[in-house]
């Protein structure tokens, strides 16, 4: 039994025109080059080329020619053969038919023709390389939106850290700024004790000088305390 999922009549006419349309696709390429009827050039080098211009047909995917097992099998039969390979296959059954001891009605030498002129396709199989899907497109989709989640995912961690940073930053500003208000309002304070006790020492002084008795001074001592009594007066009317 085949593991191979069942395909209904409809995927199996969608699969077929896919095949169809590309082979006729190549098919018309590798016509292209042999109408070119370059000399000296094989066969292979030939579709080798035609695989080129297959791919720079393709403008924007450049999706290569993928179906040569198909074409393989396609080229055994005369609608899908170029010219210059038909002009090949007679040329070959006319000398296999012209060789003296090799006529045969043997079938298996009439299809060996084919399959040796097909033969020449088969290495290009080894060089096929599957074009680009729809599954992974889907997966670079993917990638690309993760990519761009992670991004923002990492601009908003960014963007709290750089908050938290900002927040700290202010309060320890705050911080800085309320004590300095009460150093401020501290000195103050103590400016104005210092200022108390300097008037209180003046008045003390002041009162010393204006109560102290001149009776018993000379002449030069009670015009010294005359004139500092002036200066306190003076002092206390301004």
């Amino acid at each position: 039994e085949s593991s191979w999922p069942e395909r209904n009549p409809n995927a199996i006419n969608c699969r077929y025109t896919l095949i169809n349309r590309e082979t006729s696709k190549f098919c018309g390429c590798l016509q292209q080059i042999l109408n070119k009827e370059e000399s000296g050039r094989t066969i292979a080098e030939k579709t080798n080329d035609a695989h080129i211009l297959f791919k720079e047909m393709d403008v924007k995917k450049k999706r290569p020619f993928t179906l040569m097992h198909c074409y393989i099998e396609f080229a055994k039969y005369p609608k899908w053969q170029t010219r210059e390979l038909e002009t090949s296959l007679k040329k070959q059954k006319k000398t296999i038919d012209e060789s003296p001891g090799r006529a045969t009605n043997d079938p298996s030498d009439a299809s060996s023709v084919r399959t040796d002129a097909t033969s020449i396709h088969t290495d290009a199989l080894e060089h096929e390389k599957r074009p680009d899907g729809v599954k992974k497109d889907k997966r670079g989709k993917a990638d690309e939106n993760a990519c761009k989640l992670s991004l923002e995912t990492v601009w908003a961690a960014k963007q709290e850290k750089d908050e938290i940073k900002e927040a700290a930053r202010n309060a320890r500003y705050a911080q800085q700024f309320e004590l300095r208000k009460e150093e401020i309002a501290l000195r103050k304070k103590e400016d104005a004790r210092n200022e108390r006790e300097d008037a209180r020492r003046q008045f003390e002084l002041d009162e010393r000088v204006m109560l102290i008795d001149t009776s018993g001074m000379t002449d030069v001592q009670k015009q010294f305390y005359q004139a500092k009594q002036n200066e306190i007066l003076a002092r206390g009317l301004e």
